[in-house]
């Protein structure tokens, strides 16, 4: 024992003494107690826990530091400057690689991610929809990014907005929120979860947008399950065992079955044209009907769509009208502002998102407190951050949350709710610390469009309706608290039993 004891402690004084002593251009390790282990576990159960002692290791210096996890070195950068060249490096940086692996969270089979990065798409070009398509046709992987901006381009997003915000409309009807299950309904009020209220009038508007009406009748409790899944999808990507997920692994399975439906009557009745799903997911069955895709391998690539336009918009709604809701001369002030955007109970919607400084404000504060999520690139090559090297075969992680905390850039509140802080300082939101949508060439094309979805989704529901947050049992509701301690597909998921119950008349 002493002999073992005497060589653990040999190796970890040679590790993370001697040998950053020897070699200064390598990047500093937070030190860990169990080789190849490293920090997994702490970081499974407490990741912004971990990346903030590597902060502290560094002394808030911003040089890069390095996570263990798995045998795997986890390179983390947390200054602006080291991220935008990050984001610019298409030569020694790769996302690509980091796609593969994600794809299969989503339920991608191995098999099938060669077909990715290899398979050729060749569409039609003589039909309208394939206008600006590449005439040398795309791989897999580019062909769905290809898709996902050209259908948030300029001339597309109305296709969408035709059909989002009058399923909004419809959704939030008051026959529609009382038949709610879980509504508590009076003459003149009904009471509702939050969630299940955006469940309701946000989560089947965005299916409807993607695709017509169809998935919806295939599985009707289609919004119960992806948003399950949603909140779960950390836990698929740590590639934990069913048994230990069951509530995960039943909405994801209830999801891709559904998907797998879906996807093949869309190919049944593709020929005729009778189908009402959005461009982006015709063209997608298309495309991957081309690419010889296995059919579960289909419905999981059509899932990453579904959830890059649902996960993010859901999440910021619900944290945006929990700060107005629990404020209440916030929600006085932000109410006065957009009543200009109503005119005989039809909505201005381009007037709330360019007109509603505050309310606009206070989303743009809520992405910088409530994004958790890391973006990563995959190291192709030896690359060279501030004067460290970074080896290959290994990842660059950019902490979003912890870009978004900064203390010397967002004030000593900056773990507070304050959306003035960027109406008092308009250049906030350009600023190469704030990055909620990531950065460089996967920038995320849907950033305008999401925002238009939440400022008017938001505006509306407070605008048709009274909304407050009653006493329970005579006291007062808490706050929901935040699961930092989990990943988040990107915006942040409240605690279990957290959810307040709103009022609304």
């Amino acid at each position: 024992f002493a002999s073992l004891s005497i060589s653990f402690l040999s190796w970890r004084v040679w590790r993370f003494n001697i040998t950053p002593a020897l070699y200064p251009d390598r990047v500093k390790e937070l030190p860990y107690w169990i080789p190849i282990l490293g920090h997994t576990l702490s970081f499974f159960l407490n990741a912004p826990a971990v990346v903030d002692a590597g902060i502290r290791m560094t002394r808030h210096s911003q040089e890069p530091f390095t996570i263990q996890l798995l045998g795997v070195k986890n390179y983390f950068i947390t200054s602006p400057p080291d991220i935008t060249a990050a984001f610019r490096n298409l030569t020694t940086l790769s996302f690509h690689r980091f796609l593969d692996f994600f794809v299969c969270c989503f339920g991608v089979l191995k098999s099938d991610v060669s077909a990715l990065n290899n398979v050729m798409i060749h569409l039609d070009r003589s039909k309208p929809e394939t206008i600006a398509y590449p005439a040398s046709g795309l791989n897999m992987k580019d062909f769905i990014h290809w898709i996902y901006k050209r259908q948030l381009a300029v001339d597309k997003t109305e296709e969408l907005w035709d059909i989002f915000f009058p399923a909004v409309m419809e959704t939030s009807s008051w026959p529609n929120l009382c038949a709610r299950k879980d509504a508590v309904a009076t003459a003149n009020s009904v009471g509702l979860p939050l969630r299940g209220l955006l469940e309701s009038t946000l989560t089947i508007p965005i299916t409807k947008m993607l695709f017509g009406t169809k998935l919806l009748v295939i599985q009707p409790n289609l919004p119960t399950h992806i948003q399950g899944f949603i909140d779960g999808l950390w836990t698929l990507v740590y590639q934990y065992p069913k048994w230990i997920i069951p509530g995960v692994a039943r909405d994801h399975e209830a999801s891709m079955l559904a998907l797998e439906q879906f996807m093949d009557e869309e190919l049944a009745i593709h020929e005729n044209g009778a189908s009402d799903a959005s461009w982006l997911v015709r063209t997608l069955v298309q495309g991957q009907t081309a690419g010889g895709l296995e059919r579960r391998s289909n419905a999981a690539l059509l899932s990453v769509i579904f959830l890059a336009a649902l996960a993010n918009v859901h999440a910021t709604s619900y944290w945006l009208l929990c700060y107005i809701l629990f404020d209440t001369s916030l929600k006085t002030a932000i109410q006065k502002e957009i009543a200009p955007a109503f005119n005989n109970g039809v909505m201005d919607a381009t007037f709330v998102t360019e007109n509603c400084p505050l309310l606009d404000a206070s989303f743009r504060e809520v992405l910088r407190l409530h994004i958790t999520s890391n973006t990563v690139r995959y190291i192709e090559a030896p690359t060279r951050v501030q004067d460290k090297l970074l080896e290959p075969g290994n990842q660059i992680m950019i902490p979003l949350r912890q870009l978004g905390h900064s203390e010397n850039i967002w004030g000593a509140n900056h773990d507070t709710f304050d959306p003035m802080r960027f109406v008092r300082n308009k250049t906030l939101a350009s600023h190469t610390a704030y990055r909620p949508f990531g950065g460089g060439a996967w920038l995320c094309p849907g950033k305008k469009y999401a925002a238009r979805q939440v400022l008017n989704y938001v505006a509306y529901l407070l605008y048709i309706y009274e909304i407050e947050v009653p006493l329970l049992r005579g006291k007062s509701q808490l706050f929901p608290r935040t699961k930092h301690e989990t990943l988040a597909f990107g915006v942040s998921v409240p605690k279990t039993g957290m959810d307040p119950i709103v009022k609304m008349r």
